[in-house]
């Protein structure tokens, strides 16, 4: 077995990289991309919006909040009928609005680092710029690795309600579809004691959506289960019960997305749905304007490191580093500042049918 070690290896008269011999080109283990889908999904055009820039613009202080404010629907039920000529000219009922807040600490940080020695250099067959290109590389890979597993465990406990309509055409407490006490949608994708799928769970799942109410289509993420089900139904064809599998799921068919640490949090029969825009990423970057402020104060030249803000390509994370050198030591840190934000759980007001209702919903399977 090998050992990490914790300096560069001298230069042997013939040295080779590995990778370049038993891996094909991009494959590289130390660098390893390892993106989630759900992450991609939050930091894509179609997801965001300007949370971000509200909460990191709103002044001095170690705690960044911002207040956002929202409206209620009126109730039908404030809605009177009445039998009466009388013209009414004075109205008595006043009506308010809600106020949420959203709040991001900078202090809160994944960090990874990496220090060298100047003389590490000396022996190593690689040069001093190949191996700082590398070592970015790396550390990339962990901050991308790390924070994107913090996210996607964030998750636990955002989702809100299915609507009373969904309840209500689901109801139990058991069976091939129901909502459990933590408001997931438990479904079949198996008959009972048989690998046969159970056909009519696309319908029944298709049919919850749509009475969500979702204000766009919701995108959807699962673990290997619902996935697996997906799939089976996608490339079937005829059950025993006469119905045709491949055209049900063309006709009810969904993209469903699997996600390694989805799977790790919610469990192999786990799944969550989000509309686009209800779940946001939120970010400090402390250096993203740091540059600038150095430049401005014209004071670049009396320090010994220098920082640097960069976007991860593969996902969209906003990373800082800092590099330093002490009399020969080398040395490389950065950190992400990360957190998820939804939209409230009292958009909609008590006794209404979307009470709950935050467009983040989650569902599980549940075979025997």
């Amino acid at each position: 077995m090998s050992v990490v070690g914790t300096r560069l290896h001298d230069c042997p008269q013939i040295q080779r990289e590995l990778n370049d011999y038993f891996l094909p080109q991009n494959c590289d283990p130390s660098t390893r991309a390892d993106v989630s889908p759900i992450v991609q999904f939050l930091y894509s055009s179609t997801n965001t919006r300007n949370v971000q820039q509200s909460v990191v613009d709103n002044g001095m202080g170690k705690i960044k909040t911002v207040q956002m404010r929202y409206d209620q629907i009126i109730p039908e039920s404030e809605v009177t009928e009445v039998d009466e000529c009388t013209r009414d000219c004075t109205a008595t009922t006043k009506r308010g609005d809600l106020v949420t807040t959203y709040t991001i600490d900078p202090c809160i940080k994944q960090k990874v680092e990496a220090l060298y020695d100047a003389t590490d250099f000396w022996y190593n067959c690689q040069s001093a710029p190949d191996r700082i290109t590398k070592i970015f590389a790396q550390l990339i890979s962990a901050l991308r690795r790390k924070t994107q597993s913090k996210l996607v465990s964030q998750l636990s406990g955002l989702n809100g309600n299915w609507n009373d309509t969904v309840h209500q055409t689901f109801p139990g407490a058991s069976g091939a579809m129901y909502i459990n006490a933590s408001e997931q949608l438990v479904f079949k994708t198996k008959k009972d004691s048989s690998d046969d799928p159970y056909a009519s769970t696309f319908a029944n799942f298709d049919t919850a959506i749509m009475q969500q109410e979702y204000c766009s289509p919701p995108a959807i993420f699962s673990g290997a289960s619902f996935w697996q089900y997906a799939k089976l139904m996608a490339t079937g064809c005829c059950a025993d019960n006469g119905l045709n599998l491949g055209a049900i799921m063309a006709a009810y068919g969904k993209a469903i997305t699997w996600d390694r640490r989805l799977q790790i949090y919610m469990g192999v029969e786990g799944g969550i749905m989000m509309q686009p825009g209800a779940i946001q990423v939120i970010e400090f970057n402390e250096y993203e304007s740091e540059q600038a402020r150095v430049v401005a104060g014209n004071t670049q030249f009396a320090r010994n490191y220098d920082t640097m803000f960069l976007v991860d390509p593969l996902t969209g994370i906003g990373m800082n580093f800092i590099v330093s050198d002490n009399c020969g030591q080398v040395s490389v840190i950065g950190h992400t500042v990360t957190k998820l934000v939804t939209m409230p759980f009292d958009m909609f007001p008590v006794n209404d049918y979307m009470d709950g209702v935050n467009y983040i919903t989650e569902f599980k399977v549940v075979n025997v």
